[in-house]
């Protein structure tokens, strides 16, 4: 991984990507995952 996509991704900037689908999150709500393509990082977003 090149030095500029470490800083990036260092200050929170991710190329992130859908990982897994959907799941029920309970009281009608989903969560979804994100995995960034350079460190492997996952957020998860509920909606």
């Amino acid at each position: 991984m090149p030095f500029i996509d470490k800083v990036k991704c260092l200050l929170g900037r991710h190329e992130l990507e859908k990982f897994m689908g959907p799941s029920n999150y309970g009281g009608g709500k989903f969560m979804q995952r994100y995995k960034c393509r350079k460190c492997g990082k996952i957020k998860k977003v509920i909606s």
